[in-house]
């Protein structure tokens, strides 16, 4: 007689699933039912899932909040309020519970630097957090905005007389629907005539 060890991966909060545990020496096999179902302790943690992490001007995403207990099962639901903050305070948030939505603004910060993302009112840290007990627990997770699509093209100078074979710089200006600017380009080329 021989004992055998059988532990069970963890299974979805409120669920149960039935299998079969079976042993095999010098092809003889036994088996034997299992029914593993889910226990889950208090919430320990909290999980934020953005339907994207980029916003586009005027655009909503939604945002799932997930609880987990201390060994990683998702809670069937959060039973503590949960509050959630933006920094900076640019757009909008909505919800409750477990199922929230952000609206970028039209108008998107002006102060978005490439080299330095990280200091931009660009980049939303959205935070989310509830008590369970004497414990505060929290989530975080960064979103970028960024314009909606292409709508305009702007040329400068508009208009330019120059001498053939002479070259001129134009300065071009993309920009979506609300006047965010897409991507400052300079347009270094020869004008073609159309």
């Amino acid at each position: 007689e021989r004992s055998v060890i059988f532990t069970p991966a963890p299974v979805s909060a409120g669920t149960a699933i039935t299998g079969t545990v079976v042993a095999a020496s010098e092809g003889i096999y036994g088996s034997a039912s299992v029914t593993v179902i889910s226990e889950f302790g208090t919430l320990a943690l909290l999980e934020l899932i953005p339907e994207s992490t980029r916003v586009a001007a005027n655009q909503s995403i939604e945002i799932r909040i997930i609880g987990r207990d201390d060994k990683g099962n998702p809670l069937p639901s959060l039973d503590t309020p949960v509050v959630l903050r933006l920094t900076p305070e640019v757009g909008t948030l909505a919800g409750a519970g477990d199922r929230w939505s952000y609206r970028a603004p039209t108008r998107l910060p002006d102060d978005f630097d490439k080299l330095n993302p990280a200091e931009s009112s660009r980049l939303i840290n959205l935070r989310a957090e509830t008590s369970s007990g004497i414990q505060i627990v929290s989530a975080n997770v960064q979103l970028v905005l960024v314009p909606a699509v292409l709508a305009a093209l702007q040329l400068q100078p508009e208009a330019v007389t120059i001498r053939a074979g002479e070259t001129q710089a134009f300065r071009l200006m993309a920009t979506d629907a609300f006047g965010n600017v897409i991507s400052p380009t300079e347009l270094l080329e020869t004008p073609t005539l159309g």
